[in-house]
């Protein structure tokens, strides 16, 4: 395989207290890269959702995404992710994960025991 046909991935994570400019830096560092050419997703998780605030996302167009991403331009989208809901929506599957080593060494049995 030549080395032009692989494709890179980076990320960047902006973490801190609330108040420090977070989001701002997101989604400015997200706006430059796609001027720049680069394919990019700035994802939020906080529950203020700001995210679309930065780019003048009308509220319609953010209940419409339903924390789906939404294109802002050519190279960008973003998407605020509710935690809460996610965790409500998958919490089953996450479960059902981390128990089958338990229901498959016969451990299952002895926990529900207790």
């Amino acid at each position: 395989m030549a080395l032009a046909t692989l494709s890179y991935v980076s990320g960047s994570l902006c973490s801190g207290k609330g108040g420090v400019g977070k989001t701002t830096i997101s989604a400015a560092t997200g706006y430059r890269l796609a001027e720049l050419g680069k394919k990019v997703i700035v994802v939020s998780l906080d529950p203020a959702h700001s995210l679309a605030d930065s780019f003048d996302i009308p509220e319609e167009a953010r209940r419409k995404a339903r924390g789906l991403p939404i294109k802002v331009m050519d190279n960008l989208e973003i998407q605020e992710i509710d935690i809460q809901e996610e965790i409500d929506r998958y919490w089953g599957e996450v479960y059902r994960f981390i128990e089958l080593p338990f229901s498959t060494t016969g451990l299952h049995e002895i926990l529900s025991e207790e």
